[in-house]
């Protein structure tokens, strides 16, 4: 295409933007790193496909509970396509958006059970036109070991494209190379990772004040009465009051009288924490960034290789654990992370992530 680089388009193609705290944020950064970068932007804004009826009822049902995390969404998502639902909706949108390049990820946009429309959509598979530039960004399984998918054949030919690959974790790599015949994918951070601090700072919820005693926050999606009784256990050891942001409520019905909180609260929250417990992947990220105390409940349902991965390169293996149980006294409770030597391994990774960017957009 004719666009100078100034001018370039680019695409992002992730999971559905719903009402995720880390699936928005992660989504945010990657827009803001490529817009720095000189590109502009356009998000494929996909959806569960659902009679009109049932997204509307939710959607009037729903309005006050998810109130707060649109009003971000709008703000800070301005480039996003019409609501695509299917296949053909986020093809036609490709083939009319003029676009230089598409950029797959981050997230777990390679988890079939996540997908939306064809798996191979994820891949890009449909896409025929060679002038538009394909690059996969901290692209995610989100588990270890996959099976095999049924378009396993169409998948690895289209990944054969790609200027680029880049995937979040380790295993990832092991999936593309024993799965997909793809030999020379690399590991990039999630794009959170790739803005600093002070960005996020100026997300968080001012009129959330900070509070006068010390806290121990809570953000873990898969309540358990025995994993929130260790929870208390912990706070009354550290001598820190629970600040618990909830995932959602118990009983759905409950959503239509109460509001989730804000994607600033939930930011706020953990930036005035002393302590963080979490089992939520991008709870870990924000932890980090903030330089927070914390340990991470390991799901393996959910995925643990998404926590082992960048656990292990950045030395911190110890604050994942599968339950907070104080009684043998744990590193975890005991030592301070060491957030001199977690940032100089960051900032090499984060280095070697926005060179991957850079060059196979520019190539």
């Amino acid at each position: 295409m004719s666009n100078s680089h100034a001018t370039k388009k680019v695409g992002i193609l992730t999971l559905p933007l719903t009402h995720n705290y880390g699936g928005l944020l992660q989504c945010i950064a990657l827009q803001i790193v490529l817009q720095e970068m000189g590109f502009q932007i356009l998000v494929f804004n996909r959806g569960k496909n659902e009679p009109a009826w049932r997204r509307t009822t939710k959607k009037v049902l729903f309005r006050h509970y998810f109130a707060e995390i649109e009003r971000f969404k709008n703000i800070h998502l301005t480039n996003r396509t019409r609501l695509l639902t299917n296949s053909n909706n986020l093809r036609q949108e490709i083939s009319t958006s003029t676009l230089d390049a598409i950029v797959v990820g981050s997230d777990q946009v390679w988890r079939e059970l996540y997908s939306v429309g064809d798996f191979s959509d994820n891949f890009l598979a449909f896409l025929e036109d060679t002038a538009v530039t394909k690059v996969a960004y901290a692209a995610s399984f989100g588990v270890a070991t996959i099976k095999t998918p049924r378009a396993t054949a169409e998948i690895s030919e289209a990944l054969k494209t790609f200027n680029g690959i880049s995937v979040r974790e380790q295993s990832g790599l092991k999936i593309l190379k024993d799965t997909f015949g793809v030999q020379n994918a690399t590991l990039a951070l999630d794009p959170t990772l790739l803005l600093p601090k002070n960005f996020y700072e100026q997300l968080c919820d001012d009129a959330k004040s900070v509070p006068s005693k010390k806290t121990l926050a809570v953000y873990v999606l898969d309540e358990r009465d025995l994993t929130l009784s260790q929870i208390d256990s912990v706070a009354g050891r550290m001598s820190l009051s629970v600040v618990q942001i909830k995932h959602q409520p118990k009983h759905s019905w409950r959503r239509i009288f109460q509001q989730k909180a804000g994607v600033g609260a939930w930011l706020q929250t953990i930036k005035n924490a002393d302590f963080v417990i979490t089992d939520s992947y991008h709870g870990m990220l924000f932890s980090i960034l903030f330089k927070k105390q914390f340990v991470v409940l390991v799901n393996e349902k959910r995925g643990a290789t998404r926590f082992e991965s960048l656990a292990q390169q950045l030395g911190i293996q110890d604050r994942l654990v599968k339950d907070v149980t104080i009684s043998n006294e744990p590193s975890w409770f005991t030592d301070d992370i060491d957030y001199i030597a977690v940032d100089t391994k960051l900032a090499k990774l984060r280095e070697v992530s926005l060179e991957f960017l850079k060059n196979n957009l520019n190539g």
